[in-house]
């Protein structure tokens, strides 16, 4: 790949792959931390080549919507896990 679109079409579709661990499997994820590696790799090659993105504000905006779901999945897990607690402690009550 050496022409400037298609590294910033590379570039698009890492963050999409980036977009996508996050809401699968939380941004503190292996899957994720493995896409976030690439991204960077590829941000780190264009910027040897001389190349600048075309993206301007997308990457900003697509980690701020993965942190925004990480963190309404922490809150979805907080409540799983009370809501189970509050179900563990009705069944001793029962017993």
């Amino acid at each position: 790949m050496s022409s400037f679109s298609s590294q910033n079409d590379l570039l698009q579709c890492l963050f999409i792959n980036l977009r996508n661990a996050a809401a699968s499997w939380g941004t503190e994820s292996k899957q994720y931390k493995e896409v976030q590696k690439m991204v960077y790799a590829h941000l780190a090659e264009m910027q040897a080549q001389g190349l600048k993105t075309d993206l301007s504000g997308v990457r900003a905006q697509q980690l701020q919507e993965a942190d925004e779901l990480s963190m309404a999945f922490q809150k979805l897990d907080l409540e799983l896990k009370t809501q189970e607690a509050e179900a563990g402690a009705g069944e001793k009550m029962q017993q």
